[in-house]
C-alpha cells in the first residue's frame, strides 16, 4: 500500500527544501510552495542549475515574510510585499508573470551572496500564472514551480534509477513535494488519482 514518506516544501525556488509534516494544499500547489523566487537584471528566473549556490540559501516562512540564512551571511527578514507596490514583470521558463520585488535590503543581500545583481520577488494571488499544457483546463494555474503546482516521486523510481547510475542520488535532487514509499519503481507514473488525507489529487 502506498503511504506518504515525505512532503517538502520550497518557500523560494532553487533554494534549499523544507521539510514538514503537514502543508495546506491551493489551486498553485501546496501552501507556501514556491511563491518566491529569484530574477536576474533582465528579470529572467536563477535556478540552481545556473546558481549552484541558491541551495545553500535556506527560507523559513513567518507570519510576515521569510526569514533567509546563508553561510558567511546575517540572517535577514524579508516582509511580503503590498500587493498595492508597483509590480515587475518576470519570466520562468516561458511564462512571464507580475510579481511583487522585494525590498531592496533584501535584494542586496541575496545579490552580495551569488556575486551578482538579482532581485527576489513574490507571487501573490494576483500574479497569475496559467500552466502552459493543454492537459489542464483553462483556469488551472501553477506557482513559479517549473511546469505543475506539484510534483510526486515514489522512493522505488528513485531506487532504480540509482541501481541504473551506479550511485546514491538524493531524492532532493528532484525537488519533490510529495514522496510515497511501498510502490513499484514508476507506479506513479500510471496514477490518474491519488488521496491523501481528505485531499484529493489529479
Amino acid at each position: 500500500m502506498a503511504t506518504l514518506s515525505g512532503t517538502y516544501l520550497y518557500p523560494v525556488k532553487s533554494c534549499a527544501a523544507v521539510s514538514v509534516q503537514q502543508a495546506g494544499v491551493e489551486a498553485r500547489g501546496l501552501e507556501g510552495d514556491r511563491r518566491w523566487m529569484i530574477v536576474d537584471a533582465d528579470g529572467r528566473f536563477i535556478t540552481g542549475r545556473e546558481q549552484p549556490r541558491l541551495t545553500l540559501v535556506r527560507a523559513r516562512i513567518v507570519e510576515s515574510g521569510l526569514m533567509l540564512s546563508a553561510p558567511d551571511l546575517p540572517e535577514i527578514l524579508v516582509r511580503q510585499p503590498e500587493s498595492d507596490q508597483t509590480r515587475a514583470p518576470v519570466i520562468v521558463w516561458n511564462s512571464e508573470v507580475q510579481a511583487l520585488p522585494a525590498a531592496p535590503q533584501a535584494n542586496e543581500w541575496i545579490s552580495h551572496f551569488l556575486g551578482m545583481p538579482a532581485t527576489l520577488v513574490y507571487q501573490d494571488a494576483a500574479a497569475r500564472r496559467p500552466i502552459g499544457s493543454s492537459r489542464v483546463r483553462p483556469e488551472d494555474e501553477v506557482s513559479f514551480a517549473d511546469a505543475y503546482p506539484m510534483l510526486l516521486i515514489s522512493e522505488a523510481s528513485l531506487s532504480g534509477l540509482n541501481q541504473r547510475v551506479g550511485r546514491a542520488l538524493s531524492m532532493l535532487r528532484f525537488r519533490p513535494n510529495l514522496v510515497v514509499s511501498g510502490t513499484l519503481a514508476h507506479a506513479e507514473d500510471d496514477w490518474t488519482h491519488i488521496r491523501i488525507g481528505k485531499v484529493e489529487f489529479e
